[in-house]
């Protein structure tokens, strides 16, 4: 059953949900219950649609198989470009540690080196 999991993840890269949910439908309910291999890939679109990137963000150390790392990856990257764009639109200036904390990004070198590919100045303290 590890395959069904792959193929719900594989369905939603860069926010294909449709797909991921016509693969859902395919299945046998209690595959999408019982099963962690399809839980999980679950469990990350119910987080994903309730807002609680958190939550997938701590899901990363919690894969039911070491490949499933790769599209939780993938998938906080989608988060991060979208809420950079909304930052982008929110704030004139924002601390370097405040668009950390938001982009789930844990060290000074992340930070920087993400503010250097979306173009944002970096300034004493702030980005902008």
């Amino acid at each position: 059953m590890n395959y069904w999991g792959w193929t719900c993840y594989a369905s939603w890269p860069r926010t294909r949900l449709e797909s991921f949910t016509t693969t859902l439908e395919h299945l046998p309910p209690p595959a999408v219950t019982d099963n962690v291999y399809i839980r999980h890939p679950v469990a990350m679109e119910q987080y994903l649609m309730e807002g609680a990137y958190n939550k997938i963000y701590l899901a990363k150390g919690e894969v039911p198989a070491e490949g499933y790392k790769f599209f939780i990856e993938e998938l906080l990257s989608t988060i991060r470009e979208d809420i950079a764009d909304c930052v982008e639109n929110a704030y004139d200036r924002i601390r370097p540690e405040d668009i950390g904390k938001m982009l789930y990004l844990s060290s000074t070198k992340e930070i920087l080196k993400y503010c250097e590919t979306r173009g944002w100045q970096v300034g004493v303290g702030v980005l902008s």
